[in-house]
């Protein structure tokens, strides 16, 4: 089962501007205290895949959407990606298709994978904030973390959640005092994460949602949808309300709220 897309309530379709410009007044609107604002963003075939496997990217979006996403970048104060983005992708995510100041990076890495020599690192300011468990590591994890933090990284320790990885909620309480909201671009497995309900299945950990929509078809690709605990039911799966949406170059890009 996927999240529905309750275009027919509501849905109103805008110019790339308008839309923009929707996104900005919900993210100045918000009166979150305990935690940071958090859009999750990311791009999708037709079909329903970000990728054709795993570990290995497929780009998706076109120019004009690409564009779109500097330009939310440019307004949200961290960005948020895995540690398996990092490893495959070797991003910089800045905002370089655009005026306005890049986000700060945050890397969920559980094992201090992060390499020395990627371009997060290489930064001249801003440097990432690396985010782990607080179990404790070997040896040789505690000399990357050295390293690590001599290279002016910045490391958040958070609980660990039931599979050992960074535990979300955790990690969104940590970040708090360092950034007032975060763009999550994150591969199938953060995706994931942030799609899944906290644990007491009354709230989402996702603000603003926002899926690009490619005008193409993968084919048995990787989907960020297959392995959560959606209901049977279409009554039992999440669904987008105050939905808007604008046609951007060839892609259309949605944004929402998830219930």
């Amino acid at each position: 089962e996927y999240p529905r897309m309750e275009a027919n309530r509501g849905g109103a379709q805008l110019t790339a501007t308008e839309f923009h410009e929707a996104f900005a007044a919900n993210l100045s609107a918000s009166k979150i205290e305990q935690r940071p604002f958090v859009t999750l963003t990311y791009a999708q075939s037709l079909d329903g895949c970000i990728s054709k496997e795993r570990g290995k990217p497929l780009l998706l979006s076109g120019k004009e959407s690409m564009v779109m996403t500097h330009r939310l970048r440019a307004i949200h104060k961290g960005i948020l990606v895995g540690i398996g983005t990092v490893i495959a992708d070797n991003p910089s995510l800045t905002t370089r298709l655009v005026e306005g100041d890049s986000p700060r990076p945050i890397i969920m890495d559980t094992s201090l994978r992060t390499p020395l020599t990627s371009k997060l690192m290489n930064r001249k300011t801003n440097k990432p904030i690396i985010v782990t468990t607080k179990a404790k590591k070997d040896s040789e994890t505690e000399q990357r973390r050295e390293a690590l933090k001599k290279a002016g990284a910045t490391i958040l320790e958070c609980d660990a959640s039931s599979n050992g990885r960074v535990d979300v909620d955790s990690m969104l309480k940590c970040l708090q005092p360092h950034v007032s909201s975060i763009m999550v671009e994150g591969g199938a497995s953060i995706i994931e994460s942030f799609l899944r309900t906290t644990e007491d299945a009354k709230t989402c950990r996702v603000d603003q949602l926002i899926v690009t929509i490619a005008p193409t078809i993968v084919g048995n690709g990787l989907s960020p949808y297959q392995n959560l605990p959606f209901a049977s039911s279409s009554g039992g799966c999440p669904r987008m309300k105050n939905v808007k949406y604008a046609t951007v170059g060839i892609d259309v890009m949605v944004l929402g709220q998830l219930h």
